[in-house]
């Protein structure tokens, strides 16, 4: 159905770290919760370019001021973080770290306009990590 050709990533294998939600009428996929790890993921063609935007080193990138704790946006390239741990949180829009969170949460906005990651997984893994 509709649901099943709108996802940006189709994740395969992962480590759950947050609930999935059941999609009505599909025994198979799941809306993906929090998860890192990624060992495995489909990527759509909108997905894709959803990724490019939002990793895109040409882009403003949100960065948190350590003096007032508020989120702006600069251009260089102020925090490295593995894309595994980054994208779940911008899909989920929350993150067991709150700074990571918060920067998910500024960079998504900015760059995917306010439109999260479509995020989809099988209700069982496919591929798992050794």
């Amino acid at each position: 159905g509709d649901q099943e050709s709108a996802w940006d990533l189709l994740m395969l294998g992962r480590h759950r770290f947050g609930d999935d939600a059941c999609i009505e009428g599909d025994h198979d996929l799941v809306s993906a919760g929090f998860s890192t790890c990624l060992h495995a993921y489909a990527v759509s063609e909108r997905g894709a370019r959803r990724l490019l935007d939002l990793t895109s080193l040409s882009s403003p990138r949100p960065s948190l001021t350590e003096a007032d704790g508020r989120f702006g946006m600069e251009d260089n390239f102020g925090v490295v973080v593995p894309i595994d741990d980054l994208l779940p949180a911008v899909w989920t829009g929350h993150h067991p770290r709150v700074d990571l969170e918060r920067h998910a949460r500024a960079m998504g906005a900015a760059r995917l306009g306010g439109e999260a990651l479509h995020v989809l997984a099988f209700r069982e893994d496919l591929v798992w990590q050794v």
